[in-house]
């Protein structure tokens, strides 16, 4: 999957000390560690809706698990949960199996709510339908989940409730039975998995859905589920506002944590990008989760212009902990497969995101990073384990010098648009001394420390 760069003589392509020489024009970047930003939580995928998304990939989706968490490092799964499943069950057998179609299952049965009694204190299980809840665990979650704890790291798993369609019985209306499905959920992935998710995105982009879902009833959501999934010794991190309007993330977050009792339950404030309505929203966001020290997760943001430098902005201005690209395979994946021969190649996007995901670790605290020509655009990070990892953004090819590293040696990759994984000379910096190095084009260039 890697393509390998031979490297010319010429200062231009070295990724070198000797390359930058007493009279070059370099850029220089500046490290201050004293002076800190978020903490990382993971990078993020989602697991589209349906089974027929992910059906055409199956031959090949052991290998894309296993190199989402070994090459990507991606730790954290958003998990969709319709709000259908309080349903009587047979509909999703019959999905799976070919004889409903996906567009019979998304009109009429998805999101078709039928509460299972009148009591929300006294759950029927024998209406609920988990087809769809564990075919993805089964074929997704778990096998995943395998891979990220071969590496010695932890799967975050939460569970993203989906309510695009109306039904009779909603449970926008009904807190108290909103909190009895998410209980149903829990015991049966504990009981039948051994799984317990770690947080709950109390609902999918509530400003594109049933005008019922404002933020007071995701705030008396939450109030009435946080104490009763506690009281079964369940304590999720509770997501929210996973707004389609990344400028309404905040409003409908203020509204929500109004409702008392509810910011001891809150843990991420989520935004999505498809609209931005707000002045400097991610300024904004940002402020938001310092003051309820909270963190921030940017959980979807499916579309072309979701890029590295979209990555590059989300981190450095909305200080987001996780972020999301996108689905594992396919339409808007991480990973392309060919339909014929299953081959698994890295979608063109990823190609340069990798240059962030790959060496910055769940825990990494980010640090400030200056530049003296913002052609040149770092970020910069601590991982748990000590070692620096310096992302530079690069409109163009320059030069430039780090400031600050630790001594110790650096491994140096890029990616352009005609160059992928191009991996440099390993560079040992000594107590006190600058890192010189260079890339020939736009694209990202990342210095990460190596264990001695």
């Amino acid at each position: 999957m890697k393509t390998r760069t031979h490297f010319a003589i010429g200062c231009i392509l070295m990724l070198v000390v000797a390359c930058v020489g007493p009279h070059s024009a370099s850029s220089v970047i500046t490290l201050n560690p004293s002076t800190t930003f978020q903490t990382m939580k993971g990078w993020e995928a989602v697991l589209m809706s349906t089974v027929l998304d992910y059906k055409p990939f199956l031959p090949a989706l052991d290998q894309v698990l296993r190199e989402a968490s070994a090459d990507l490092g991606i730790t954290r799964l958003r998990i969709p949960i319709q709000s259908g499943i309080e349903h009587p069950p047979g509909y999703a057998q019959q999905y799976i199996s070919g004889a409903m179609s996906e567009g019979t299952l998304m009109q009429k049965f998805a999101y078709d709510i039928i509460n299972d009694n009148a009591d929300p204190n006294i759950a029927d299980t024998t209406v609920f339908d988990f087809g769809m809840v564990d075919w993805r665990m089964e074929h997704l979650v778990l096998p995943f989940k395998k891979y990220v704890e071969a590496r010695g790291q932890k799967l975050y798993g939460y569970l993203s409730y989906i309510d695009f369609g109306s039904s009779t019985f909603e449970h926008y209306a009904h807190p108290d039975e909103y909190a009895e499905f998410m209980l149903v959920l829990f015991d049966h992935l504990k009981s039948k998995y051994d799984f317990v998710p770690d947080g709950i995105d109390v609902v999918n982009e509530p400003d594109n859905i049933n005008d019922g879902w404002t933020g007071t009833a995701m705030g008396n959501a939450i109030a009435a589920t946080g104490p009763r999934l506690a009281a079964a010794g369940y304590r999720p991190d509770f997501v929210i506002p996973s707004t389609m309007d990344r400028g309404r993330a905040v409003p409908y977050f203020d509204e929500a944590v109004a409702v008392p009792g509810v910011p001891q339950y809150v843990k991420e404030i989520s935004f999505h990008c498809y609209a931005d309505t707000g002045t400097r929203s991610l300024e904004t966001i940002a402020r938001r989760a310092a003051q309820y020290s909270i963190t921030v997760v940017q959980d979807e943001c499916w579309r072309e212009a979701n890029t590295y430098q979209t990555l590059h902005e989300d981190l450095k201005a909305g200080q987001s902990s996780a972020w999301q690209q996108g689905n594992l395979v396919g339409m808007h994946g991480y990973y392309d497969v060919d339909s014929s021969s299953f081959q698994v190649t890295l979608s063109p996007k990823t190609k340069l995101m990798r240059q962030y995901f790959k060496y910055v670790r769940p825990g990494a605290r980010r640090i400030q990073a200056d530049t003296t020509n913002a052609v040149l655009d770092p970020i910069a990070f601590i991982n748990t384990d000590n070692q620096y990892v310096v992302v530079i953004k690069a409109n163009s090819a320059g030069e430039f010098t780090i400031q600050n590293l630790p001594a110790g040696t650096f491994g140096v990759f890029y990616t352009t648009s005609s160059e992928f994984d191009a991996q440099g000379t390993d560079i040992k910096v000594m107590p006190g001394q600058p890192l010189k190095a260079s890339i020939p084009a736009a694209g990202v260039i990342t210095i990460y420390g190596k264990q001695e």
